[in-house]
């Protein structure tokens, strides 16, 4: 066992590789191994206790140390054009390579990169690319994730006009990526990164449903309770145990407040932040709080810059609202799995249009909600505690005429 640390840091983040071939949005999705499977060799070893702080660190500086001897051992080849800095804090803990392949994925994410592995030369290497240079067209005969790191995916449309869903799904795609439209035989390609091909697949099988084949979601259905994301650290800290808090902020960077609540003093968890994430923090706070008080604190303190947090395994990714639903790991109806609510709510009594103008005010800024005059349904993208605040909103808008009268929405 080795221990190692680092002060420039690290994030631990699981990446799944998924296969779709030509067909249906519907069809059975094969999941196959991420492509640096095939550079593991039996017995890596394991990194016991590395400790990674990383500032506003240079991507460049970052791969220099992932890549070395000491952690992946591998050659790379970083296109100029790859920018950006890394800021993630990670306490002491274990990691294998495949975790830190994992990590490599995600910090190059966040500086709209990926790996392109290169095996053609005999002396295998890694291309490190931006993103939107992702070729339009696989190499011939090769479909396969495991091979180029990229998804390409051809998509028969059924019940809709490609053109038409590729516009709806646009704001989900990983920036940079791209969509084909193949008018003359109304099928879509999806040029994708394997992470982000499950919640795209859903979403374009949703979207292009029969109306008839639809189980219709009311309000009702969406108001359902969902646990907050922190619940799985308060089981584990003890939701009750309360600390005392005393924070005086003046325009304070949110790097360093994040330094601060991140810590063991507070709530004592992994993370990495965006660098589109900017703003300062200025409030005074004196007072005992518990875990779960200071867990909603936090939330409402990344608000203020217009920022949310997303739980990826043992980390937790500062991203800004505005990018929430081009997260991977968004999950339709379950916003306890990534703290990002999307959701499908069918208007029953009014104008889809109608109700998205009265309650446009009401929207967290950055947010996302679609039209879909069809089926007179609204796609929502929102912040969990605000959707909470949005979705009695909306069932009140929504009353049958009879009822209306009753209502008076200026309240």
């Amino acid at each position: 066992m080795r221990r190692v640390c680092v002060c420039s840091g690290i994030a631990i983040v699981a990446f799944w590789g998924w296969m779709m071939s030509a067909g249906s949005a519907a069809d059975d999705v094969a999941s196959p191994s991420p492509f640096y499977e095939k550079y593991l060799k039996p017995g890596d070893n394991l990194i016991e206790s590395v400790s990674m702080k990383w500032d506003a660190t240079p991507i460049a500086d970052v791969l220099s140390i992932l890549f070395s001897k000491e952690f992946l051992d591998f050659d790379y080849l970083l296109d100029p054009q790859v920018k950006g800095t890394v800021t993630l804090h990670m306490e002491s803990r274990r990691i294998d390579k495949r975790e830190l392949w994992a990590v490599l994925e995600v910090l190059l994410r966040t500086c709209g990169a990926y790996c392109a592995p290169d095996d053609t030369s005999g002396n295998p290497i890694i291309k490190v690319v931006p993103i939107q240079s992702m070729p339009q067209e696989p190499p011939t005969g090769v479909w396969n994730t495991t091979i180029s790191n990229v998804h390409y995916a051809d998509i028969f449309i059924r019940n809709d006009s490609a053109r038409n869903i590729i516009q709806l799904v646009t704001p989900f795609m990983t920036p940079g990526t791209k969509a084909i439209v193949f008018s003359d035989r109304n099928e879509i390609r999806i040029i994708e990164t394997p992470s982000n091909i499950p919640k795209l697949r859903h979403l374009i099988e949703r979207l292009d449903s029969a109306r008839a084949e639809r189980k219709d979601q009311n309000v009702a259905d969406a108001l359902k309770a969902q646990p907050p994301f922190y619940e799985k650290y308060l089981k584990q800290e003890g939701e009750d145990k309360s600390v005392p808090v005393q924070l005086k902020w003046e325009a304070m960077p949110i790097a360093d407040v994040l330094s601060i609540l991140s810590s063991k003093e507070f709530l004592e968890f992994n993370y990495l932040l965006s660098p589109e994430v900017k703003g300062t923090v200025t409030m005074s706070l004196d007072k005992r709080m518990s875990r779960r008080e200071l867990w909603q604190f936090f939330e409402q303190t990344l608000l203020t810059c217009g920022a949310c947090c997303v739980p990826e395994d043992s980390l937790i990714k500062i991203i800004p609202i505005a990018r929430m639903a081009k997260e991977p790991r968004v999950d339709i109806q379950n916003a306890s799995v990534s703290n990002i609510y999307l959701a499908f709510i069918h208007i029953r009594n009014n104008p889809v249009r109608d109700v998205i103008e009265k309650m446009k005010p009401s929207l967290t800024a950055g947010t996302i909600v679609i039209v879909l005059p069809l089926s007179n349904e609204i796609l929502l993208v929102e912040t969990p505690s605000n959707a909470a605040r949005l979705l009695p909103m909306i069932e009140s808008l929504d009353k049958a005429p009879a009822d209306a009268k009753k209502v008076d929405h200026g309240q």
